[in-house]
């Protein structure tokens, strides 16, 4: 005789994005495989349209209706005694996103209100979370202050640079071990390495809870300790295809992670003929992390600017930043202390400093999410510019 359980604990959740219905996916250790058709069609949301011809509007809720959602009309609208309407629509993610799509055939003609429900949904999607700490990309960009980890260097003086940063204005805070010859080889991490990498991160995240850490080791046993003491984000600083174990350590603890441009070993590009060569391996890279079990909206991309090419070709990618938000992912980009800026400006003072700000400035008009400097002076400018382009919004 099966035994009947008193209590199954049911409670209702409150799951407002794609984030919260992921954390309780892999609660009850759902199908990985299966965590962005699951989280699509569990993420239900409700949407307002305004000023819709009646006509349309009965249209567009008979078809809502058919894939398992819900529209509301104004009470008038149902007659056809008047000529617009505003609607409430509500239905899964998945079946508004195939709506948008429906509606742009020429069989509808209702291609404005299917484009703008499909950039609705997409900003919809901006909010990205690292830890306790809530990006809106939708309507500001964030400042990243980086660190270099070379030997010789004392905590006291790495800790003194996190808080010049900080009180500038930083968000994130990168420690960067560098991608020297050996991160391409087998070559181990000793223990006492990864004690002195881990107690860092710990003394960071101690002094500065605030900030979000982020670090670009390529060894696991490094991101293992990096994690362990509060690191919350990942930077790729190698083709992934070479890396698939720190790709799977990704996935599994299901990491933000900031993907680089970064085609070969030699990390020597060629000539670029069209940015497209660049969206195109940017796109192969996050089709291998995602097989691999990394979520799309955990990474952010980087075209990764300068790093071997010719000044022309830098200046095509700057120009042509806005193409990458056909990625449909957040982008972060540097221009900090970069050679190739030296010939856009004369002056004497500072010039790399200041082509580097207003390079960083353009990437945020073209709407660049997070800019990573190495200077606590272009941080606290660039926060001054930020307020001033982004007033409504804390950043």
């Amino acid at each position: 005789m099966v035994e009947l359980r008193a209590s199954f604990n049911a409670r209702i959740l409150k799951l407002e994005n794609q984030y919260d219905i992921r954390r309780e996916l892999i609660n009850i250790n759902a199908d990985k495989r299966a965590l962005d058709v699951l989280a699509s069609n569990m993420e239900f949301i409700h949407v307002r349209l305004e000023q819709v011809d009646t006509r349309e509007a009965n249209r567009i809720k008979q078809e809502v209706i058919k894939l398992g959602g819900e529209a509301a009309i104004s009470q008038e609208a149902y007659s056809y005694t008047v000529r617009t309407t505003n609607m409430l629509i509500s239905a899964s993610r998945k079946n508004l996103e195939f709506l948008a799509k429906k509606l742009a055939t020429p069989q509808f003609e209702l291609e404005k209100i299917g484009k703008e429900l499909e950039r609705c949904l997409d900003e919809a999607k901006g909010n990205f979370v690292v830890g306790n700490k809530v990006f809106d990309f939708n309507h500001t960009a964030y400042l990243s202050g980086m660190i270099r980890q070379r030997p010789g260097v004392t905590e006291k003086r790495i800790l003194d640079k996190v808080e010049r940063y900080c009180n500038a204005g930083a968000d994130i805070i990168e420690i960067l071990v560098g991608y020297s010859g050996r991160l391409f080889h087998g070559d181990a991490v000793s223990a006492e390495e990864c004690k002195d990498f881990a107690h860092l991160i710990y003394m960071v995240k101690k002094n500065f809870p605030h900030v979000v850490v982020s670090t670009d080791v390529s060894k696991v046993a490094l991101a293992k300790a990096a994690l362990e003491s509060g690191a919350e984000m990942f930077c790729n600083v190698i083709p992934i295809r070479y890396n698939l174990e720190l790709i799977q350590f990704i996935a599994k603890h299901n990491l933000p992670m900031l993907l680089m441009y970064a085609p070969s070993l030699n990390r020597m590009p060629q000539p670029l003929g069209v940015v497209s060569d660049i969206l195109r391996d940017i796109q192969a890279n996050t089709n291998f992390a995602v097989s691999n079990g990394v979520s799309r909206e955990k990474i952010i991309v980087d075209p990764s600017i300068c790093f071997g090419r010719k000044d022309k070709d830098n200046f095509l990618m700057m120009r042509q930043l806005s193409n990458f938000r056909h990625l449909r992912m957040p982008m972060s980009v540097m221009f900090s202390r970069k050679s190739f800026l030296n010939s856009s400006l004369v002056g004497s003072v500072r010039k790399q400093q200041i082509n580097s700000v207003i390079s960083n400035t353009l990437a945020v008009l073209n709407n660049c999410n997070i800019v990573r400097m190495e200077s606590s002076e272009q941080i606290s400018l660039l926060r001054n510019i930020l307020n001033i382009l982004h007033p409504a919004v804390e950043a």
